[in-house]
């Protein structure tokens, strides 16, 4: 006969008998019922190459999602493949990214030649369309080993040859201003940018009241 699995709410115990259910019943203990919907294919188990999880395209698009995981637990990755899924499902998305973690869409857009993937700056109630550069700033900690060879990578980082690189590896913009970059990329997000006003933080001023934003941010969220 068939066995039904359900999950284990008890430990195995000591020189327990182990059946290995076929990949089939795993996915449904997993997944749910089969059902004719279209499938987003996640991936497959760790343990369990044979058995591919997929997620219902009908009931993620229908439904909140929320992707839970600790830091480095692999969500970005997580929602990156959802959404390659969607994208060739034919579904329209609009994704709000503050952090440039989804830019690869965009960077690999040819891979999608049926899907017009494009980027959007908010305008204001002027109708000016703006956005600010978050800046990756790197230093020296007081007290902390090994100073001499930081000290190499900083000045490897903020060298020419590394600087003139940024754009072409990862959509940044050189911080010297003796490099002038012409690679794709930089002229795609420069095409992107354009009639896009950048806005400019004093960042000084940001650092300087840091400590009363934080608690004023307590006082009103109540965290």
């Amino acid at each position: 006969g068939t066995a039904q699995l359900s999950p284990l709410t008890y430990p195995v115990k000591p020189s327990g008998e182990v059946l290995y259910p076929p990949p089939d019943d795993v996915r449904r203990l997993l997944t749910g019922e089969e059902d004719n919907s279209a499938k987003l294919k996640i991936g497959s188990l760790i343990a369990r190459g044979d058995v591919e999880v997929s997620l219902s395209a009908r009931h993620i698009v229908s439904r909140h999602l929320a992707i839970l995981a600790m830091t480095g637990g692999g969500k970005t990755v997580a929602a990156r493949r959802i959404i390659r899924e969607l994208i060739d499902l034919k579904y329209p998305l609009v994704i709000f990214d503050p952090h440039g973690d989804y830019l690869g869409f965009f960077e690999k857009r040819v891979l999608f030649p049926d899907t017009n993937i494009r980027i959007f700056y908010p305008a204001g109630p002027d109708g000016v369309r703006s956005t600010f550069a978050i800046p990756y700033d790197i230093g020296l900690v007081a007290g902390a080993p090994h100073p001499a060879a930081a000290k190499k990578l900083i000045d490897f980082l903020l060298s020419k040859a590394a600087q003139e690189q940024v754009s072409s590896i990862a959509y940044g913009y050189p911080v010297r201003d003796d490099v002038h970059p012409t690679d794709a990329k930089y002229q795609a997000f420069q095409a992107a940018l354009h009639g896009v006003t950048i806005w400019n933080p004093d960042w000084n001023a940001v650092l300087a009241s840091l400590k009363s934003d934080i608690a004023t941010w307590h006082k009103v969220t109540g965290n």
